[in-house]
């Protein structure tokens, strides 16, 4: 019986961490939508690290 229990609960704590893996991917390609869709606002002659940097386009 105590077996079957631990089988029981290993089930559960896999449905969990597959709920959970699921869940996370959905976020991670909603962000990645997100960032998508911010990237083409910067210049291609502009540096990556502006955005980190803090930097400013010219004449604010």
């Amino acid at each position: 019986a105590a077996a079957r229990t631990e089988l029981v609960e290993e089930r559960q704590r896999r449905e969990h961490a597959e709920a959970d893996t699921l869940r996370a991917t959905v976020r991670l390609s909603t962000l990645e939508q997100l960032l998508a869709r911010l990237r083409p606002v910067h210049s291609v002659g502009e540096p990556e690290n502006a955005i980190s940097a803090g930097a400013m386009p010219a004449g604010r």
